[in-house]
């Protein structure tokens, strides 16, 4: 399934924008102005639902949470399924989901498969008593049964590597120290022993136990878990080697199983103490080389804690792949580093223009977004005067500061 364009009207920030995708996708702009919120509705559309089974028993308690007081029948459509299923992959909480001070929010979906329309509308109180908002919506029978079905096809369809990847990393550490710690010490206090090796499945119920976390983050997780279940690190070894000089490890202890960094002088240490931009980088090469063939690759602020080769090298590493495995790579950004470095790949041939999509997302003081698209000339060349306009106002403010005005 490949989406084709995205339609969007009183969404979040945005008050209205008309998106195309193709190969790869950069989404740029200010801080808040929606760019995490559009990169979350494609994740939501290519995710497939069934990469959880057990979701299955947890919709009707999910529901009512989402609507607040909603008194209906339980979900048992399954285009009913789906379109909750998007709608929460951009957030848990839908009254964020609607633009403020607008009613209906919509948003529409063109794919190989159809059209995806999903409306959030705002009901009056004294109609539906306990009820804020309602969901409609409608889409092709093709797309629900390729959602559905998400679980019979090998790889996965969409990985979303968040901008906190660096802290997450840490934390998912931390957690899974501090349950096996815990279980040691109750174990003992028993006179009994920890022996046994912890499965994911075990590991994730007690990460989800502990709160609620949101959907692309649990699939992070997830991410995490499985590889180091089951690895293998062979598939991050070139591309480690190119960015870092280095090379993963994951060691298999009784217990659980870790992952280590291995620097060009030989130094060894566990991923979760290495480099910030070791850390940082991780992900993005482990959704790389795990997204099926086909499928969606989201990353958040692909140079955060890069400096600025490295930057240069994972860009061009996530471009071919992208394009050689027939991936679509979507970018969320807030440098003009990043924009320009893309338009680089297309002057220098990596890319052809036809490939990558520029959208800036401009968004006023105090006003809304509007998403503009920027064409790119076939030597890598964006429109103007828009293009100095968009850069412009990224680095409007530390010009400022710097000249002191």
């Amino acid at each position: 399934m490949r989406i084709r364009e995205i339609n969007l009207a009183s969404f979040g920030p945005v008050i209205r924008g008309k998106i195309p995708l193709k190969d790869v996708n950069v989404f740029f702009g200010p801080n808040n102005s929606g760019k995490s919120m559009t990169a979350r509705l494609v994740y939501g559309v290519s995710s497939p639902e069934s990469r959880y089974p057990e979701y299955a028993r947890r919709y009707r308690q999910m529901r009512l949470r989402y609507l607040e007081g909603y008194r209906g029948p339980a979900l048992r459509k399954p285009d009913e399924r789906v379109a909750w299923n998007v709608m929460r992959a951009v957030n848990d909480e839908v009254e964020q989901i609607v633009t403020r001070g607008s009613k209906i929010c919509t948003s529409i979906v063109e794919t190989d498969l159809g059209r995806l329309r999903m409306t959030l509308k705002k009901e009056r109180v004294s109609e539906l008593p306990g009820r804020k908002y309602s969901l409609s919506y409608s889409m092709p029978k093709r797309f629900v049964k390729w959602y559905l079905k998400g679980h019979e096809r090998p790889g996965r369809a969409a990985i979303y590597i968040p901008a906190a990847r660096t802290g997450t990393i840490q934390f998912f550490s931390t957690i899974l120290y501090m349950r096996n710690e815990l279980l040691r010490d109750i174990i003992r206090s028993f006179g009994g022993s920890l022996a046994q090796e912890v499965s994911p499945a075990e590991l994730r119920r007690f990460l989800l136990s502990l709160g609620r976390f949101p959907l692309y983050l649990e699939d992070f997780y997830d991410l995490l878990l499985r590889f180091l279940a089951t690895g293998p690190v062979s598939p991050l070894e070139t591309e480690a080697r190119i960015l870092h000089y280095g090379k993963f490890r994951l060691e298999r202890t009784r217990e659980l199983p870790s992952l280590a960094y291995v620097d060009s002088s030989g130094f060894q240490t566990e991923i979760e103490k290495a480099g910030s931009g070791v850390v940082a980088s991780f992900p993005i090469l482990l959704g790389m080389t795990t997204v099926g063939p086909g499928g969606v690759l989201i990353v958040e602020e692909p140079e955060v804690h890069l400096e600025p080769f490295r930057q240069m090298v994972l860009l061009k590493l996530l471009c071919e792949e992208a394009i050689r495995r027939k991936v679509m790579l979507v970018l969320t950004t807030h440098s003009d580093f990043v924009v320009k470095k893309m338009l680089g790949l297309v002057t220098n041939g990596t890319m052809k223009n036809s490939q990558v999509s520029l959208h800036y997302f401009e968004r006023e003081p105090r006003r809304f977004t509007r998403v503009r698209s920027l064409p790119i000339s076939r030597t890598g060349e964006a429109e103007q005067p828009l293009f100095d306009e968009a850069v412009d106002a990224l680095t409007h403010d530390y010009s400022g500061m710097v000249s002191g005005r």
